[in-house]
């Protein structure tokens, strides 16, 4: 008896499918959607770990090595995600992470890291080093970033001059890379012991009596000059008088 029931039931809806065929379609579009969204509902909650949250843990100041450790032991995933250079911190060592120590997060949340470089920063001079004064040269040098510069003095003509500019014993010239910890030899030129600049003096002596001077360019003796102050060889000026009568 109960199978002639099923049986009827279901003819009941083939029956009314094929009387109403649009309205039967447009009620299983209406249960399938209905389905579907009770259906992602719940998997999405099981899919997030909704109402789950975890604390991230503090690994900064933590070698890279146990901060992977740390956080894999606690179901997070982590990746570098960007490194710096510091001279103060050893290589390998987490300086930041995002999302910050002690945020409540999903758990198996991606931990992006920021570790201190196991090489330090290579940088570009593009500047000329030499031809410049050492001001000039060292504060290039420290926007650049480096800080370790040994000052050397060379003998120049030209004191406070860069004479030349060298990493490793070799000289840097524009366009050569080189590491940021790297220590730059500048050599600045100094003036010698008792050496006089010609062009210091404003007026040279010459010595008249010297053979080398041309006959043409000596002083003539002769114009030493009287007690009038005239040369010997002119006569002195005459006095004019106008004749009154000519202005009458």
């Amino acid at each position: 008896m109960s199978d002639t029931g099923n049986n009827s039931f279901f003819a009941r809806i083939l029956r009314f499918y094929h009387r109403h065929y649009v309205l039967s379609h447009i009620l299983m579009m209406c249960f399938v959607a209905l389905f579907m969204g009770f259906f992602l509902f719940f998997f999405i909650d099981v899919w997030t770990n909704h109402g789950k949250v975890t604390r991230v843990p503090d690994v900064k100041n933590m070698v890279y090595e146990d901060a992977c450790k740390e956080l894999d032991s606690r179901g997070f995933e982590f990746e570098i995600s960007d490194s710096v250079y510091d001279t103060k911190t050893p290589p390998g060592m987490v300086k930041e992470m995002w999302p910050r120590p002690g945020t409540n997060v999903k758990p198996g949340r991606k931990i992006f890291l920021t570790i201190n470089s196991f090489q330090p920063q290579m940088i570009s001079v593009h500047m000329p080093l030499t031809g410049v004064s050492s001001r000039q040269a060292i504060t290039y040098l420290e926007s650049l970033g480096i800080r370790n510069i040994r000052i050397v003095s060379v003998p120049s003509s030209f004191p406070d001059l860069v004479e030349g500019a060298k990493y490793k014993g070799k000289s840097i010239t524009p366009g050569m890379t080189i590491p940021v910890n790297a220590d730059v030899v500048l050599e600045v030129g100094s003036v010698p012991e008792g050496y006089k600049d010609p062009n210091d003096d404003e007026f040279s002596t010459i010595d008249l009596d010297s053979p080398d001077i041309p006959e043409a360019d000596r002083v003539d003796e002769t114009f030493s000059g009287n007690e009038n102050g005239t040369r010997p060889d002119h006569e002195p000026e005459k006095e004019i008088t106008a004749d009154p009568a000519v202005f009458n």
